[in-house]
């Protein structure tokens, strides 16, 4: 009996283990999400989502853009706009080979971005992704939230249309460092000055020879 009762405590301890983990696992992706976009596209997205939701039940229509029939291109296109994230118009396949483009792993999906599946070799189909493994979108059945891969479409890429948070980049100030300048003392040294004594040399004063001169008459 004793035995029987540790074995169902050590289970339950296990079990509420094991759910604890898985809880903080799953919540961990939303809090980096959160970090990860600015404030204006938290906001878009928020909106988008309860845009899309608020559509839920519309009727599908192939090449209608809303407001109340759509095809899957075209619903996607419609809470983009409605919730002001800028998305060209027209097909949403070029997106898969643009800077938009952060992988085909549902690992990568946030809240908000687009998911693009293949049909038969080529995008075929677009999806919402609302977090928890769940996607809104525009099905022949109408618009509704399912599992992101629950229609037996493989997924294509996910794309990511609205702005990321600005990394704030803080511009470091220049140190300035005062340097001493140290002036040498200036050595004034003293010139000696010598002044020759008066020569006591008396100069004799040249003596010129004088040639005589003869002054008696030719003869």
């Amino acid at each position: 009996m004793i035995k029987n009762i540790s074995m169902k405590k050590i289970s339950r301890i296990i079990i509420a283990f094991t759910l604890t983990v898985g809880l903080i696992f799953a919540m961990a992706p939303e809090a980096t999400y959160a970090a990860s976009i600015s404030k204006k596209s938290v906001s878009q997205v928020g909106k988008l989502i309860k845009v899309a939701k608020s559509k839920r039940g519309c009727r599908y229509s192939a090449g209608s853009r809303g407001p109340n029939r759509f095809d899957c291109t075209g619903f996607v296109y419609y809470c983009m706009r409605k919730s002001g994230i800028k998305i060209r118009k027209g097909r949403l396949a070029p997106y898969k080979s643009s800077k938009y483009n952060v992988g085909r792993s549902i690992k990568k999906a946030k809240k908000g971005d687009i998911l693009l599946y293949y049909r038969g070799g080529r995008i075929g189909h677009a999806a919402i992704y609302i977090g928890g493994g769940k996607v809104i979108h525009a099905t022949t059945r109408g618009v509704r939230i399912t599992r992101w891969n629950g229609f037996g479409q493989r997924l294509a890429a996910v794309i990511r249309v609205y702005s990321p948070a600005k990394k704030k980049v803080t511009a470091s100030k220049p140190k300035v460092t005062a340097v001493k300048t140290t002036q040498a003392p200036v050595t004034t040294t003293p010139v000696a000055t010598t002044v020759a004594p008066p020569s006591t040399t008396e100069q004799t004063p040249p003596v010129t020879e004088t040639q005589g001169t003869d002054t008696s008459p030719a003869p």
